[in-house]
């Protein structure tokens, strides 16, 4: 089930993600605080990959909306703030009609680390 493959890749990468995150803590000062969810270039593109398999966005959306409603329990008061990374480069792309559409796939390292 092509609905299946998705969720469980976005999990992957949300596991994925918080392992990176857990690796990094090693080498900060303790006490250190992450203002943004644990994210990686895989999950940074997760929608546009999507995209390019045929999915709208909008399905795309709801897919991404629904899988974080799904895990809210895991992933507690940061399941808002991972569906707004995944969507916001999508949501306000330039070039379509209503503001949504194709966003170049964001560029950087395999981790980000807030400030």
């Amino acid at each position: 089930n092509k609905v299946t493959f998705w969720e469980e890749a976005l999990v992957l990468g949300i596991y994925e993600a918080h392992a990176a995150e857990a690796l990094s803590r090693r080498v900060l000062p303790p006490g250190s605080q992450f203002a943004q969810p644990a994210m990686t270039s895989f999950l940074n593109r997760f929608v546009g990959y999507m995209m390019a398999f045929g999915i709208s966005l909008d399905k795309a959306r709801s897919s991404v909306s629904a899988t974080l409603r799904k895990h809210a329990t895991l992933l507690g008061s940061s399941s808002k703030t991972y569906a707004t990374a995944l969507l916001k480069p999508y949501e306000n792309a330039p070039g379509r009609a209503g503001g949504a559409g194709s966003a170049p796939a964001p560029t950087g390292g395999t981790f980000t680390v807030p400030a």
